[in-house]
């Protein structure tokens, strides 16, 4: 007999550099972004397939955020940064920071990004002064919230986002309760389930999930499906 499980709320850790903040093509950017890029570039050429609207996110967020230790540039997309804060606004998951921002998220990401900073959590994974657990600190926190997971009934699906350390031999998470996690790159791919970000919006989404055989089946929230798979440009 096949063993079902219930899951509670999603908890979602997230990166910025490289997922939030994009680091965008230069001649791209020069041209109008994605909003623009049919009306000058040929239907065959790369720019045409790689950064069509329908493929990428356009990047209207451009503010610089001055820290500290220095000054950057960044650019984003609000479409997709307020559909991940809304999962958060509307209950469906818990939100976390797991950044190398770590020290400036709450004061100067959240408010250039229009997020609460009430709402979305920052992990403390690392020494912003001695640098110590940059190295390991990521994913030691969530090996710890799997642990935790683990010995839940009712265990919390995790999701990883993370453009540098979302690689093949963590995507397992280190055998989540039922192989309800997934590490997922910049691009939305994951490499356990390999979902399109249109598929990891009705993950969290879903009102109840069961796992069969380790693979997650959705509930019946499709209509709540907001964005085709894309990518930032």
């Amino acid at each position: 007999m096949t063993d079902l499980k219930m899951f509670s709320k999603p908890v979602v850790f997230t990166d910025f550099d490289g997922v939030l903040n994009a680091f965008p093509d230069d001649k791209l950017l020069r041209r109008g972004g994605v909003n623009k890029v049919m009306t000058w570039a040929k239907p065959d050429s790369p720019y045409a397939k790689m950064y069509n609207p329908e493929k990428a996110f356009h990047l209207d967020g451009n503010e610089k955020a001055h820290t500290p230790v220095g000054s950057w540039r960044i650019h984003w997309s609000s479409e997709l940064s307020d559909a991940m804060y809304a999962l958060a606004v509307d209950g469906i998951v818990e939100l976390w920071w797991l950044s190398t921002w770590q020290p400036y998220c709450s004061q100067i990401l959240d408010p250039m990004l229009g997020w609460d900073p009430m709402l979305v959590d920052v992990i403390t994974w690392y020494d912003p002064v001695t640098k110590w657990g940059r190295e390991t600190g990521k994913w030691q926190t969530i090996q710890r919230r799997v642990r935790i997971e683990c010995e839940e009934n009712e265990p919390a699906p995790i999701v990883w986002i993370d453009d540098d350390e979302c690689f093949e031999q963590r995507a397992a998470l280190g055998g989540t309760p039922a192989e309800s996690a997934g590490a997922y790159g910049p691009s939305g791919l994951s490499y356990r389930h390999q979902p399109s970000p249109m598929e990891t919006d009705r993950y969290v989404r879903a009102p109840s999930r069961t796992v069969r055989h380790g693979h997650v089946r959705h509930g019946t929230n499709l209509q709540d499906i907001r964005h085709p798979p894309r990518f930032l440009a």
